[in-house]
């Protein structure tokens, strides 16, 4: 949804959030695969693959296990990514 928004820029408030969350003095506020998940569909919608593949690293480095949601959104940014990048090889 953030994605979507007027302007396309809203994928970063899905990042912030993860941050605050994961410095959040609340133990059960950390981030977790839902979250994660979210972040990354919205970077993949918003065409920030890098992005969505960095979210996945670094899920994957705090001990969160992608699920298989997890794992589609991160095809959809890679199969999105290989749609642009073909684009651009058209118009050359």
């Amino acid at each position: 949804a953030c994605a979507r928004a007027l302007g396309g820029h809203r994928w970063q408030d899905g990042i912030r959030l993860l941050n605050e969350m994961r410095t959040s003095k609340y133990k059960n506020c950390a981030p977790d695969v839902v979250a994660y998940t979210a972040a990354i569909a919205g970077c993949s919608e918003a065409g920030e693959y890098t992005s969505a593949m960095q979210l996945i690293q670094t899920m994957r480095q705090e001990g969160i296990q992608p699920n298989v949601v997890t794992f589609s959104a991160v095809i959809n940014a890679c199969a999105s990514a290989s749609a642009n990048l073909a684009r651009k090889r058209e118009e050359e």
